[in-house]
């Protein structure tokens, strides 16, 4: 018999989706059999009837989780009514909350003998819908049947009503079906505290990795760092008249960046960006006195900005 159940639906074992409030506001009874243990029953109600929204978060507590629904409740809802919610993926690294909004009118609608109701709603199928649509592509005939009502789903969907001192009472065969009921409970709750218990672990180490990540990366920038200070102290070392002469071309540098200077048997190539003319900057190397021979030894390159980008191959004299 639990072969071909959901274990993750509670309307197959003891929530029955009795009833259906279409987008004309007529009630109807569901044709779906009754679950073997019945204790509560939900009402349907279809999107032209609510208000909805869905928000996403970042993994958190089941604590925080409720601290947030506890806040959004006194801020999102656009006008009074039932305030209503479920979450999911609570397992993942990001999780989303779905809130609704029941009005007045309509929640007056749902029979007193409703428990929990469940919203036709799905934050997907909305997404190509204007904002602040006030109708939806509704369907009555959608299948309810497939319409799953999760265990945690429970907590956010459940209707909160005064009830009366009949309603308090409980038989002897209601109270035993509930502590069954309770038990069915127990044990989806360590399951999910299981779950939960390996998901942070797994979160846990997956955020040591990344912190080992980052200490491995920032000790190869080091050793980066350090290569290139020796690498610039060996070519001073073997070239000690380079930035001499450099310094003698007597360049209007202004503008002027040179990303690479690449140091040759006769001389030197330099490369970089200038924001005015790259052939005035030639003429100004050239007209130096500590210079044999100058010129491009790549194309002249227009750059977004508006300047010019060079390489100029120099020969020393």
């Amino acid at each position: 018999m639990l072969a071909n159940r959901n274990i993750n639906d509670a309307s197959e074992y003891v929530v029955h989706k009795k009833f259906f409030l279409n987008r004309h506001k007529e009630l109807v009874e569901v044709q779906n059999h009754a679950p073997k243990i019945k204790l509560a029953e939900a009402c349907v109600i279809d999107r032209d009837l609510f208000w909805a929204t869905t928000r996403h978060y970042p993994k958190s507590s089941l604590k925080e989780v409720f601290n947030i629904v506890k806040a959004q409740s006194k801020e999102l809802p656009p006008f009074e009514g039932m305030f209503l919610w479920r979450a999911r993926d609570l397992g993942a690294a990001q999780f989303s909350i779905d809130y609704f909004v029941i009005p007045k009118e309509n929640f007056e609608l749902i029979p007193d003998s409703c428990q929990f109701v469940l919203p036709l709603y799905n934050d997907t199928d909305e997404q190509t819908q204007w904002p602040l649509t006030l109708s939806y592509a509704s369907d009555d005939s959608h299948d309810l049947k497939k319409a799953p009502i999760p265990w945690l789903d429970l907590i956010g969907l459940r209707i909160t009503r005064e009830k009366t001192k009949s309603q308090q009472r409980l038989s002897t065969t209601r109270l035993m079906y509930g502590l069954l009921a309770t038990g069915v409970f127990t044990v989806a709750t360590l399951s999910g505290y299981i779950y939960w218990t390996q998901m942070n672990l797994q979160s846990a180490k997956t955020q040591n990795q990344v912190l080992v990540n980052e200490s491995l990366e920032m000790r190869q920038k080091y050793n980066r760092e350090v290569t290139s200070v020796t690498q610039l102290q060996t070519f001073l070392q073997q070239n000690p008249n380079v930035l001499a002469r450099l310094a003698r071309l007597n360049l209007n540098s202004q503008g002027v960046i040179f990303d690479r200077v690449t140091v040759n048997p006769k001389g030197v190539e330099l490369r970089g960006v200038t924001d005015q003319s790259a052939t005035d900057l030639l003429k100004q190397i050239v007209a130096s006195d500590v210079i044999k021979e100058a010129k491009f030894s790549g194309p002249v390159v227009k750059q977004k900005t508006g300047g010019e980008g060079f390489t100029i191959e120099v020969e020393w004299l």
